[in-house]
Protein backbone atom coordinates (compact mmCIF):
# COMPACT_ATOMS: atom_id res chain seq x y z
CA UNK A 1 0.00 0.00 0.00
CA UNK A 2 2.61 1.98 0.30
CA UNK A 3 4.61 1.63 -2.81
CA UNK A 4 5.86 4.14 -5.27
CA UNK A 5 3.28 3.01 -7.65
CA UNK A 6 0.55 3.24 -5.23
CA UNK A 7 1.78 6.81 -4.20
CA UNK A 8 1.92 7.96 -7.91
CA UNK A 9 -1.31 6.56 -8.23
CA UNK A 10 -2.87 8.24 -5.24
CA UNK A 11 -1.45 11.91 -6.15
CA UNK A 12 -3.34 11.57 -9.53
CA UNK A 13 -6.73 10.36 -7.98
CA UNK A 14 -5.87 13.17 -5.73
CA UNK A 15 -5.37 15.70 -8.37
CA UNK A 16 -8.31 14.67 -10.45
CA UNK A 17 -10.65 15.54 -6.83
CA UNK A 18 -8.95 18.73 -6.31
CA UNK A 19 -10.03 19.78 -9.80
CA UNK A 20 -13.71 18.56 -9.49
CA UNK A 21 -13.76 20.29 -6.61
CA UNK A 22 -13.19 23.39 -8.04
CA UNK A 23 -15.05 22.65 -11.33
CA UNK A 24 -18.40 21.60 -9.86
CA UNK A 25 -18.83 24.80 -7.81
CA UNK A 26 -17.93 26.89 -10.29
CA UNK A 27 -21.07 25.70 -12.41
CA UNK A 28 -22.60 28.74 -10.29
CA UNK A 29 -21.30 30.96 -12.54
CA UNK A 30 -22.24 29.18 -15.47
CA UNK A 31 -24.51 32.64 -17.11
CA UNK A 32 -20.96 34.50 -17.63
CA UNK A 33 -18.13 31.09 -17.60
CA UNK A 34 -18.08 28.60 -19.70
CA UNK A 35 -16.57 25.21 -18.80
CA UNK A 36 -18.98 22.70 -20.18
CA UNK A 37 -16.04 21.02 -22.90
CA UNK A 38 -13.33 21.22 -20.34
CA UNK A 39 -15.83 19.66 -17.69
CA UNK A 40 -16.77 16.95 -20.61
CA UNK A 41 -13.05 15.96 -20.93
CA UNK A 42 -12.73 15.93 -17.18
CA UNK A 43 -15.44 14.03 -17.01
CA UNK A 44 -14.44 10.98 -19.65
CA UNK A 45 -10.56 11.43 -17.78
CA UNK A 46 -11.99 10.84 -14.69
CA UNK A 47 -14.70 7.66 -15.09
CA UNK A 48 -11.51 6.43 -17.15
CA UNK A 49 -9.17 7.01 -13.79
CA UNK A 50 -11.78 5.86 -11.60
CA UNK A 51 -12.77 2.50 -13.37
CA UNK A 52 -9.11 1.62 -13.33
CA UNK A 53 -8.86 2.64 -9.86
CA UNK A 54 -12.16 0.03 -8.61
CA UNK A 55 -10.97 -2.54 -9.92
CA UNK A 56 -6.84 -2.46 -9.05
CA UNK A 57 -8.41 -1.13 -5.42
CA UNK A 58 -8.92 -4.97 -5.10
CA UNK A 59 -5.45 -5.69 -4.99
CA UNK A 60 -4.29 -3.36 -2.82
CA UNK A 61 -2.76 -4.67 0.69
CA UNK A 62 -3.38 -3.77 4.17
CA UNK A 63 -1.59 -3.65 7.33
CA UNK A 64 -2.25 -6.46 9.25
CA UNK A 65 -0.31 -5.56 12.69
CA UNK A 66 3.45 -5.46 12.01
CA UNK A 67 3.14 -7.52 8.88
CA UNK A 68 1.21 -6.55 5.32
CA UNK A 69 -1.47 -8.58 3.78
CA UNK A 70 -1.57 -8.91 -0.02
CA UNK A 71 -2.91 -11.94 -0.33
CA UNK A 72 -5.55 -11.48 -3.74
CA UNK A 73 -8.61 -12.90 -2.20
CA UNK A 74 -7.65 -10.88 1.49
CA UNK A 75 -7.52 -7.68 0.12
CA UNK A 76 -10.43 -7.83 -2.21
CA UNK A 77 -12.50 -8.58 0.76
CA UNK A 78 -11.25 -5.99 2.41
CA UNK A 79 -12.31 -3.84 0.09
CA UNK A 80 -15.47 -5.26 -0.72
CA UNK A 81 -16.03 -4.23 3.23
CA UNK A 82 -14.87 -0.81 2.68
CA UNK A 83 -15.05 1.60 0.06
CA UNK A 84 -16.22 -0.79 -2.86
CA UNK A 85 -19.90 0.11 -2.76
CA UNK A 86 -19.23 3.41 -2.56
CA UNK A 87 -16.46 3.68 -5.54
CA UNK A 88 -19.55 1.57 -7.20
CA UNK A 89 -21.82 4.81 -6.32
CA UNK A 90 -19.70 7.03 -7.70
CA UNK A 91 -18.13 5.02 -10.91
CA UNK A 92 -21.76 4.60 -11.85
CA UNK A 93 -22.68 8.30 -11.70
CA UNK A 94 -19.43 9.59 -14.13
CA UNK A 95 -21.00 7.05 -16.63
CA UNK A 96 -24.42 8.33 -16.15
CA UNK A 97 -22.78 11.76 -17.33
CA UNK A 98 -21.33 10.38 -19.91
CA UNK A 99 -24.49 8.53 -21.51
CA UNK A 100 -26.26 11.93 -21.10
CA UNK A 101 -23.62 13.94 -22.67
CA UNK A 102 -22.63 11.53 -25.97
CA UNK A 103 -26.06 11.98 -27.74
CA UNK A 104 -25.92 14.67 -30.31
CA UNK A 105 -27.01 18.00 -29.33
CA UNK A 106 -29.08 17.84 -32.39
CA UNK A 107 -31.06 15.13 -31.04
CA UNK A 108 -33.78 15.26 -28.75
CA UNK A 109 -32.32 13.85 -25.92
CA UNK A 110 -29.02 15.73 -26.83
CA UNK A 111 -31.18 19.24 -26.84
CA UNK A 112 -32.48 18.30 -23.47
CA UNK A 113 -29.21 17.61 -21.44
CA UNK A 114 -27.76 21.03 -22.37
CA UNK A 115 -30.61 22.59 -21.16
CA UNK A 116 -34.27 22.65 -19.03
CA UNK A 117 -35.01 20.04 -16.59
CA UNK A 118 -32.42 17.78 -18.57
CA UNK A 119 -29.76 20.44 -17.49
CA UNK A 120 -30.87 20.59 -13.72
CA UNK A 121 -30.52 16.88 -13.04
CA UNK A 122 -27.11 16.80 -15.08
CA UNK A 123 -25.91 19.43 -12.32
CA UNK A 124 -27.40 17.13 -9.60
CA UNK A 125 -25.16 14.48 -10.88
CA UNK A 126 -22.10 16.20 -11.39
CA UNK A 127 -22.88 17.60 -7.35
CA UNK A 128 -22.70 13.95 -6.61
CA UNK A 129 -19.60 13.56 -7.64
CA UNK A 130 -18.23 15.83 -5.02
CA UNK A 131 -19.04 13.54 -2.24
CA UNK A 132 -15.36 11.97 -3.52
CA UNK A 133 -14.36 14.25 -0.60
CA UNK A 134 -14.71 11.66 1.76
CA UNK A 135 -11.63 9.86 -0.27
CA UNK A 136 -9.59 12.77 0.57
CA UNK A 137 -8.65 11.98 4.08
CA UNK A 138 -8.06 8.91 2.94
CA UNK A 139 -5.39 10.31 0.47
CA UNK A 140 -3.65 12.77 2.76
CA UNK A 141 -3.03 10.04 4.98
CA UNK A 142 -1.09 8.12 2.62
CA UNK A 143 0.11 11.31 1.48
CA UNK A 144 2.19 11.36 4.46
CA UNK A 145 4.45 8.79 3.36
CA UNK A 146 6.09 11.28 0.88
CA UNK A 147 8.00 12.42 4.40
CA UNK A 148 9.16 8.89 4.36
CA UNK A 149 10.78 9.05 0.72
CA UNK A 150 11.87 12.43 1.53
CA UNK A 151 13.69 11.76 4.63
CA UNK A 152 11.43 12.10 7.52
CA UNK A 153 12.58 15.46 8.62
CA UNK A 154 10.76 17.22 10.83
CA UNK A 155 10.94 19.65 8.35
CA UNK A 156 9.09 18.32 5.36
CA UNK A 157 6.42 16.57 7.98
CA UNK A 158 5.42 20.52 8.77
CA UNK A 159 5.43 21.70 5.47
CA UNK A 160 2.92 18.42 4.09
CA UNK A 161 1.21 19.09 7.08
CA UNK A 162 1.14 23.25 6.59
CA UNK A 163 0.37 22.65 2.86
CA UNK A 164 -2.42 19.94 3.85
CA UNK A 165 -4.23 22.79 5.96
CA UNK A 166 -4.10 25.70 3.84
CA UNK A 167 -5.43 23.09 1.03
CA UNK A 168 -8.48 22.41 2.80
CA UNK A 169 -9.23 26.20 3.76
CA UNK A 170 -8.99 27.36 0.57
CA UNK A 171 -11.01 24.47 -1.02
CA UNK A 172 -13.62 24.87 1.92
CA UNK A 173 -13.79 29.15 1.27
CA UNK A 174 -14.02 27.97 -2.39
CA UNK A 175 -16.99 26.16 -2.36
CA UNK A 176 -18.71 28.80 0.48
CA UNK A 177 -17.90 31.60 -2.10
CA UNK A 178 -19.69 29.52 -5.02
CA UNK A 179 -22.53 28.57 -3.41
CA UNK A 180 -22.81 31.84 -1.74
CA UNK A 181 -22.95 33.46 -5.67
CA UNK A 182 -25.40 30.63 -6.50
CA UNK A 183 -27.92 31.28 -3.64
CA UNK A 184 -27.86 35.17 -4.38
CA UNK A 185 -28.71 34.98 -7.84
CA UNK A 186 -32.12 34.37 -7.02
CA UNK A 187 -34.44 36.90 -6.03
CA UNK A 188 -33.10 40.33 -5.15
CA UNK A 189 -30.63 38.73 -3.04
CA UNK A 190 -27.17 40.34 -2.87
CA UNK A 191 -26.14 39.68 -6.19
CA UNK A 192 -28.22 42.57 -7.94
CA UNK A 193 -27.85 44.68 -4.68
CA UNK A 194 -23.93 44.63 -5.66
CA UNK A 195 -23.69 44.20 -9.31
CA UNK A 196 -24.93 46.93 -11.59
CA UNK A 197 -25.80 43.89 -14.62
CA UNK A 198 -25.03 40.76 -12.77
CA UNK A 199 -25.49 38.75 -16.54
CA UNK A 200 -22.56 41.00 -18.05
CA UNK A 201 -19.75 40.59 -14.73
CA UNK A 202 -16.79 39.67 -15.49
CA UNK A 203 -17.37 35.40 -13.85
CA UNK A 204 -13.87 36.77 -12.70
CA UNK A 205 -14.84 39.98 -10.30
CA UNK A 206 -17.90 37.85 -9.50
CA UNK A 207 -15.96 34.90 -7.99
CA UNK A 208 -13.55 36.89 -6.31
CA UNK A 209 -16.19 39.04 -4.53
CA UNK A 210 -17.77 36.22 -3.21
CA UNK A 211 -14.60 34.44 -2.10
CA UNK A 212 -13.80 38.01 -0.31
CA UNK A 213 -16.56 37.30 1.48
CA UNK A 214 -16.41 33.60 2.38
CA UNK A 215 -12.87 34.23 3.70
CA UNK A 216 -14.18 37.49 5.84
CA UNK A 217 -15.92 34.46 7.94
CA UNK A 218 -13.32 32.89 8.78
CA UNK A 219 -10.99 36.06 9.82
CA UNK A 220 -12.15 39.64 11.48
CA UNK A 221 -11.60 40.99 7.99
CA UNK A 222 -15.14 42.95 6.97
CA UNK A 223 -16.20 43.26 3.35
CA UNK A 224 -19.30 45.54 2.38
CA UNK A 225 -21.42 42.52 1.33
CA UNK A 226 -24.59 41.53 3.11
CA UNK A 227 -26.93 39.06 3.41
CA UNK A 228 -30.46 40.06 1.62
CA UNK A 229 -32.97 37.58 1.43
CA UNK A 230 -33.92 34.62 3.83
CA UNK A 231 -32.07 31.96 2.40
CA UNK A 232 -28.54 34.17 2.46
CA UNK A 233 -29.08 35.03 5.90
CA UNK A 234 -29.33 31.29 6.46
CA UNK A 235 -26.29 30.11 5.12
CA UNK A 236 -24.22 33.02 6.42
CA UNK A 237 -25.28 31.75 9.69
CA UNK A 238 -24.32 28.34 9.15
CA UNK A 239 -20.53 29.70 7.31
CA UNK A 240 -19.67 31.58 10.46
CA UNK A 241 -20.97 28.19 12.85
CA UNK A 242 -19.03 26.09 11.02
CA UNK A 243 -15.76 28.78 10.83
CA UNK A 244 -16.46 28.74 14.87
CA UNK A 245 -16.46 24.86 14.92
CA UNK A 246 -13.95 23.96 13.17
CA UNK A 247 -11.21 26.59 13.08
Amino acid sequence: PDSPYRLSWIVIGFLLICLDLVLVPLAAFEDTLDITRLDDVMTVVSTVFWSMDFFLSFLVGYSVGDSVETRPEKTAKNYAQGWMLIDICMVAVDYLQIAMLSNDDTSAIGRAARGGRMARYLRTIRLIRVFRLVKVRVFLKSLSFLSHLLGRSEYVTLSLSILQHILIIVMINHMFACSFYYIGKSGNGWVTATFEDPANTPWEYAYLTSLHWSLTQFTPASVNIHPKTLPERLFAVAVVLFAMITF
